[in-house]
């Protein structure tokens, strides 16, 4: 049986922070990265020839890579605090579990 009273309070508004934090420099990176591979490795005009072979105009690749550069700048900013974050430690029920799994 696995003690759930064992693990760290991960329930706490300050890790939730953290994980926000985390998780949003990381979006950040995705988008950033993509879009300087797009316009430094596959350049715009081998991005807009690859969106044409696909089908799509070939505008389409300027206009992804800017969506992108834009994108992760604007999710590196961070606008107040989130209203869904509560200052009050959530109750947790630290109860003993079965488990259901063989060993």
């Amino acid at each position: 049986m696995t003690d759930v009273s064992k693990f760290p309070d991960l329930g706490a508004a300050s890790s939730i922070v953290i994980a926000a934090l985390i998780l949003r420099i990381s979006l950040v990176g995705l988008f950033l990265a993509d879009a300087c591979r797009k316009y430094f490795v596959f350049t715009p005009a081998g991005g807009a020839g690859y969106f044409r072979l696909l089908g799509l105009p070939g505008w389409t690749a300027d206009a992804t890579i800017a969506a992108e550069t834009l994108g992760g700048g604007a999710s590196s900013c961070r606008r107040g605090r989130s209203s869904s974050l509560k200052t009050e430690r959530p109750q947790i029920r630290r109860t003993s579990m079965p488990c259901f799994c063989s060993a």
